[in-house]
């Protein structure tokens, strides 16, 4: 498998129509109205009990000083700060969002530990040394090699590939290294003006070869010893842009880190893993996801070929 071929030029192309044209949105797509029905699925039947049944205790919620999310939305919703039609679209936003890209994140792992047995035997091995089910305390400090290939995993596969900022101003970008142009030109710097649109390919930025030498690897061993210099890396979470960085980084950052660990310690300890037959490509589909290819005429699926055999 080549990182390099990530997207397709059309795929590509596509989600950038869809960005800047919003009207193409209410096309009869599939893959569009797929999204459109889970979103008002979970509006109107799991959001709207969740508000219902936290709405009765709020008072007692403000009294306690309760911070959850759920609580939060509500009281801005109490003091008009939002409304309750954003509180029911931050709830979808939470549920879909956290839901496919953690699981995702977790079968690219499998995949990876099922191609690299000895290293599925390392992770399992170090899950023995803890007796009983792990704690969160268990997770965050007694467990590298398990924080070792989540962030391995993260590096490879980010969620989302790549995101986009808006230039609210005109400002200067400078490159670390000058970039030669197809006309020959040299260029040092890149000038953004008011309202562009500006592209960060975080899966390319994670996997540069003048970075990680092998970049292209799944080495896991890599967060364990020495790594790059900093300022050849991101500065966001983990030394990358998996979780995004700055004032608009991922909120859910902690609660998907836990999920991740939690997911793939329970099936290392109780599965071994088995890697199947196919070809791997990925694709943007709005996250990132896999395409495995069995054969010349075969059009492909999303399915990860693994297979999973109880540990005895």
């Amino acid at each position: 498998m080549s990182i390099s071929s990530i997207a397709r030029y059309a795929g590509f192309l596509t989600l950038m129509l869809l960005r800047r044209f919003t009207f193409l949105n209410s096309l009869p797509i599939g893959v569009i109205q797929g999204q459109a029905l889970a979103k008002e699925t979970i509006q109107s039947g799991v959001a709207r009990q969740l508000v219902s049944r936290s709405a009765d205790s709020l008072n007692e919620s403000q009294t306690n000083g309760a911070k959850d999310l759920l609580t939060l939305l509500l009281n801005a919703a109490a003091e008009e700060r939002i409304s309750i039609e954003e509180v029911y679209e931050q709830i979808s936003t939470f549920m879909i969002a956290g839901f496919e890209t953690t699981t995702t994140t977790a079968a690219f792992a499998v995949w990876e530990l099922a191609r690299h047995p000895d290293k599925q035997d390392r992770l399992r091995e170090e899950l023995a040394t803890i007796s009983g089910e792990p704690t969160a305390k268990d997770m965050q400090d007694r467990l590298p090699y398990l924080n070792a290939i989540m962030k391995e995993t993260l590096r490879l596969y980010p969620a989302l590939p790549y995101m986009e900022r808006t230039a609210t101003k005109f400002d200067i970008i400078p490159l670390r290294d000058p970039v030669r142009m197809s006309n020959g030109t040299i260029v040092s710097e890149i000038s953004v003006q008011p309202g562009q649109t500006v592209v960060i390919p975080i899966i390319a930025i994670q996997c540069q070869d003048d970075v990680w030498k092998d970049a292209d690897e799944f080495r896991p061993e890599r967060w364990l010893e020495e790594l790059p210099p900093a300022d050849r890396l991101p500065s966001g979470w983990g030394n990358m842009l998996a979780f995004s960085d700055g004032p608009r980084n991922c909120i859910g950052t902690r609660l998907a880190i836990f999920n991740f660990k939690i997911i793939l310690a329970a099936m290392t300890t109780r599965f071994h893993f088995e890697s199947g037959n196919g070809d791997m490509s990925l694709k943007i589909s709005s996250s990132l996801q896999p395409w495995i290819y069995h054969g010349k005429d075969d059009p492909g699926s999303n399915e990860l070929p693994v297979f999973l055999h109880v540990v005895s």
